[in-house]
């Protein structure tokens, strides 16, 4: 399952060091208070978290949960994928094991959301989690930002988190069962030197960890 998936490599806190945080909360906390960065992120934890926060943004087509509604701002965030390979000496590179994820790690501002998620770490798991990443393209004369890609995390189950140790931000943890990465591309315009808002491609991309099953374009 998804949740044992961390292998004692430090996803999940066993390696003393924030709790296991692969970030530099001290940094990210540091920056938000100066509002030196511009997230490019938001999060939504599903219908039964509730942010009471909608954030203006162009959602992107076809997406159910991407219009910036019951949103938080994702101000640092790590989760990478992985596979075991043998040495490249060997005539073929053989995976001796199955592809595995690390736990995904996030850090959001004080927020209602946050009693909440502790409440959820004793009760069971989350349907689903989904963050966005935000582009600053000119869509309209509003010039919200663009949602450009969409990763919907199903199965999740809350591992972390930490309320009280930074005065501003809260991080926390969760592993997950299936994983669908949605991203739209946009083309450069070399002769006017801006990006071109007619789309090259949509690319979807669904790994499922408790059947052992990846699928492309699976929308």
């Amino acid at each position: 399952m998804a949740f044992m998936r961390s292998y004692g490599a430090g996803y999940d806190g066993t390696i003393p060091m924030s709790n296991g945080c692969p970030f530099d909360i001290d940094r990210v906390q540091r920056e938000y208070e100066q509002g030196t960065t511009t997230p490019t992120k938001i999060i939504n934890f599903g219908a039964e978290l509730t942010t009471d926060n909608n954030i203006q943004v162009t959602p992107m087509e076809g997406v159910i949960g991407s219009d910036g509604s019951n949103c938080i701002e994702l101000l640092a965030c790590s989760n990478h994928f992985e596979s075991s390979v043998l040495s490249i000496r060997s005539q073929n590179i053989h995976r001796p094991g199955s592809a595995r994820a690390s736990d995904f790690w996030g850090c959001i501002p004080q927020n209602m959301v946050v009693p909440q998620l502790i409440k959820k770490l004793h009760e069971g798991s989350l349907d689903k989690v989904t963050e966005c990443t935000l582009a600053f393209l000119t869509t309209d004369n509003t010039n919200k930002p663009k949602i450009v890609q969409v990763t919907e995390y199903t199965g999740c189950f809350l591992k972390f988190v930490d309320p009280t140790s930074y005065v501003h931000l809260a991080v926390f943890s969760f592993a997950f069962a299936k994983v669908r990465i949605i991203r739209h591309s946009y083309g450069f315009d070399e002769a006017k030197g801006t990006v071109n808002l007619t789309k090259v491609g949509t690319y979807c991309y669904e790994f499922d960890y408790t059947q052992v099953l990846g699928t492309a374009n699976a929308h």
